[in-house]
């Protein structure tokens, strides 16, 4: 299979989140923290009609966190498979609308 057999969105997507593939500690944050964060993410996706990228701005806000934290989690738990979401046809590094989400697993 070569490039030109991979569709150029679904190669977007990967790679946007495959650096987050791993879940790694923070200064901030160990793991277990990380994963209970996780959990209180996937229920605001759930909730909102918002945009991924405004739900987890506040999140971060709310807890106190590094801006950016709850993104890199939403992007961890997609190349997871723990967020379902349209590779193929959604641009996914372009934050769309909570909306755009297939199917949470929790």
């Amino acid at each position: 299979m070569t490039e030109k057999h991979i569709p150029r969105l679904l190669a977007e997507n990967v790679g946007w989140v495959h650096p987050d593939y791993w879940l790694e500690a923070t200064p901030e944050m160990d793991v277990a923290e990380l994963r209970s964060l996780a959990s209180t993410l996937k229920f605001r996706l759930q909730e909102s009609d918002a945009t991924i990228n405004k739900v987890t701005t506040a999140l971060d806000c709310e807890m106190n966190i590094e801006s950016g934290t709850s993104l890199r989690l939403f992007k961890h738990m997609v190349a997871r498979k723990e967020i379902v979401m349209d590779m193929l046809g959604t641009k996914i590094s372009s934050c769309p609308s909570t909306k755009a989400i297939k199917r949470i697993i929790f």
